[in-house]
């Protein structure tokens, strides 16, 4: 848990995991396991949070999910929906193997249902959790679909060969995708492409003054290049910026009919977008006379202001901290 909560939000899915297992122990009365399953999580939650924001870290992941603008403008953390993502409900197969082990204890139906029922509500809760589902599904339905009598344990061992031919590819596959045989197998890798590149090496080179509005899926890259010459006013911590500073953004990417507008309220000296992303808004940068072009290569555009640096208005709040 550590680890998990030093390189992805999803750490929560593991507390969770480990609580269906504290209630699944309960449920079947089985005292010891619901209190080693309760110890572990009392322990998993310390881990998580040796991290450089401590506790604070279980505000941010717990906010992500229940934040109106992030739900609203990313669709993996949106509810899921059976008609636009029927694809997204596609399970791996329900066939598994075992490997070699001594029996545990056979868990009762109603316990993998309990499981299915909790891990099916966060699939419903957000797109996201699909994933977590579909991964939980198989092992249920095994579960299900073994005879309710006892067996002795070498005959439900499965196929040994089978078992040592699939970690064995396993373990080529983890080989095979290190860095450095993969640069030995297929040469160097590719320059990035959906990244502005070109563009920050030209900012790089040619600093701009001023506010900069940018094209939202390139902020990231444009904030690990120019930072801190640079400060770009959108990137993909969506869940930083308020709902209105996105609604604005969505209404200049756009090329509303007030885009000129908001652009002289934020105060904006230059703009980083996309020709193909947001058409309207080149168009409109172009025609209106107070932009003009100063770096353009493929897709990417740099437009300055023509008639001096903008004032910014105080209602509205700055791009950038």
């Amino acid at each position: 848990m550590a680890l998990w909560a030093n390189l992805h939000g999803a750490f929560i899915v593991g507390i969770g995991l480990l609580v269906i297992e504290v209630a699944a122990a309960a449920w079947r009365r089985d005292r010891p396991g619901a209190v080693r399953y309760l110890v572990v999580t009392v322990a998993s939650v310390a881990a998580l949070l040796v991290n450089p924001w401590g506790v604070r870290v279980l505000g941010y992941a717990l906010s992500l999910p229940t934040s109106q603008v992030v739900t609203t403008l990313v669709s993996e953390w949106g509810p899921t929906n059976l008609r636009q993502s029927p694809a997204s409900w596609s399970c791996p197969p329900s066939g598994s193997w075992r490997l070699p082990r001594s029996e545990p204890p056979r868990p009762s139906g109603a316990e993998q249902l309990l499981r299915l029922a909790l891990l099916g509500g966060l699939a419903f809760w957000a797109v996201r959790g699909v994933a977590w589902f579909g991964l939980a599904l198989p092992v249920a339905l095994c579960a299900l679909a073994r005879p309710s009598s006892a067996q002795p344990a070498a005959a439900d061992q499965g196929t040994p060969a089978l078992n040592w031919l699939v970690v064995g590819g396993l373990s080529v596959a983890l080989v095979a995708a290190t860095p450095s045989v993969q640069r030995a197998l297929f040469g160097p890798r590719p320059k990035l492409a959906a990244a502005p590149v070109a563009t920050a090496d030209w900012l790089a080179a040619d600093p701009q003054p001023g506010w900069m509005f940018n094209y939202q899926p390139w902020g990231s890259y444009l904030e690990f290049r120019l930072w801190p010459q640079a400060q770009v006013g959108f990137d993909s911590r969506i869940e930083l910026a308020p709902a209105d500073r996105w609604d604005l953004y969505l209404s200049v990417a756009t090329g509303r009919w007030d885009t000129e507008r908001l652009l002289d309220r934020w105060g904006v000296d230059h703009v980083v977008t996309s020709r193909q992303a947001t058409p309207a808004l080149v168009e409109l940068l172009e025609l209106s006379g107070r932009w003009r072009l100063a770096f353009s290569t493929g897709d990417q555009r740099v437009y300055l202001r023509a008639a001096g640096p903008a004032v910014s208005r105080p209602s509205l709040p700055p791009l950038a901290p």
